[in-house]
């Protein structure tokens, strides 16, 4: 039986789907105009295949083919707009109808007579855009300055009333750093009992800590959901600060907590020393070796030409995004894109971008950022961060905010909507 299946589970984007299809990359306006006039007339149509073979007709396929066959031509225009539609609506609002694998295509017989030449299509739906509300991510730095009871410090109490509809999480990398700086003694075990319980009444019960790498971005559409059991990410989730939370003692880091999961199955959660810090050197040497490889490239490039400009490594950066993923969920990372182009811009110039070891928080920047297509607004003490975001021309560079920019900005919502 055939069943509609989210882009975001079973992709028609990946580097060797692109591949396939780039010879038919000249024709991406046409196929994009064809798209969008097929869903004005028909929001509901589930005929966009057929649409776009009518557009480009049967004179120009039989032209373009380049040694192709005919038939294999006109399975590429299929899958050529199947990509079209995740870069125009996101994966996330794609549906393709499949067959019982989840995998393969279910065609359907065409019955456009005007297209005689045409004997079965990849049945496509466009699902109308979701109404969701940001998510709050609180960093590590504004849960430290709550229990060293800063001057400047986030008031929960204050934030919990000011929320509206907005649920607020801790970052999921605030984990580790959390934990590192209760076993390093930054943060004192007396402190951390005493004032923890302000965050209480404000975290969301689901998930008061947000999920991070891959589940992260299989929620906003960005990775696939094969694999992605989210009762079981939630239940892990509230387990995983429950075990912090109450922790009383440097001695209860150094257990490892075991978790039973709605499935069945079950998990160790470590927050001893050695994990936490492996964790942490991991997301630095990640980061950091990604931007000193461009670095290096385009370092020569520089030597051996013009120089290489910022504008110059978010296109590279984004060409990269699009080998896996569609244009419109690539352009939701436009502030990770936009940020990376200024690290490496600065590891070009002989600076060094990133020091995990001196800074705790830089390791896990653009981890953070990948939470912004959520959508998410991030609360953030970092001010380096925070300016080298503003610095940037992203669009959703606002979304990373100072404490007092994100209760201002809560008044003004509650404002406008009373």
């Amino acid at each position: 039986m055939a069943k509609w299946i989210s882009q975001t589970k079973t992709s028609s984007i990946t580097p060797a789907a692109r591949k396939r299809t780039a010879y038919l990359l000249p024709f991406a306006a046409d196929v994009i105009a064809a798209i969008q006039t097929y869903f004005q007339d028909n929001p509901d149509g589930e005929e966009v295949t057929l649409a776009v073979l009518r557009a480009l007709g049967k004179e120009r396929l039989e032209q373009i083919g380049g040694g192709r066959s005919f038939g294999r031509v006109k399975q590429d225009v299929g899958l050529f707009a199947a990509q079209m539609l995740v870069d125009l609506f996101t994966a996330a609002r794609v549906q393709t109808l499949r067959r019982d694998d989840e995998t393969s295509v279910s065609d359907r017989r065409n019955k456009w007579p005007d297209l005689d030449w045409v004997d079965s299509y990849a049945p496509h739906r466009v699902l109308p855009p979701p109404l969701r509300v940001e998510r709050i991510l609180l960093d590590t730095g504004v849960v430290r300055k709550v229990i060293h009871g800063d001057a400047d410090a986030l008031d929960p109490a204050a934030l919990a009333r000011a929320q509206g509809g907005h649920a607020v999480s801790v970052a999921d990398g605030a984990l580790a750093e959390l934990a590192a700086a209760l076993l390093r003694g930054s943060v004192t075990i007396e402190a951390w009992s005493e004032r923890i319980r302000l965050l209480d009444g404000l975290l969301d019960p689901d998930f008061p800590v947000a999920p991070g790498g891959w589940e992260l971005a299989a929620l906003w559409g960005g990775h696939s959901t094969v694999g992605l059991d989210l009762d079981e990410v939630r239940a892990y989730y509230r387990a995983a600060w429950s075990y912090l939370r109450n922790v009383k003692s440097v001695e209860d880091l150094a257990r490892r907590e075991v978790f039973h999961a709605p499935s069945g199955r079950s998990y160790a959660i470590r927050l001893d020393l050695k994990h936490v810090e492996a964790v942490l050197d991991e997301a630095g040497r990640k980061w950091s070796g990604w931007v000193a490889e461009i670095a290096e490239l385009l370092r020569g490039q520089r030597d051996g030409g013009d120089p290489v400009s910022e504008d110059d490594l978010r296109r590279l950066a984004k060409s990269n995004l699009l080998l896996d993923m569609g244009a419109a969920d690539a352009e939701k990372l436009d502030l990770v894109v936009h940020v990376l182009a200024k690290r490496a811009t600065q590891a070009i110039g002989g600076l060094t971008p990133y020091n995990p070891k001196g800074k705790p928080n830089d390791p896990l920047d653009l981890d953070l950022l990948f939470g912004i297509p959520l959508p998410a607004w991030i609360c953030t003490s970092d001010e380096r961060l925070h300016r080298m975001v503003r610095s940037t021309a992203a669009a959703d560079r606002t979304a990373v905010m100072t404490v007092q920019e994100l209760l201002d900005k809560l008044e003004d919502e509650a404002r406008t909507k009373g």
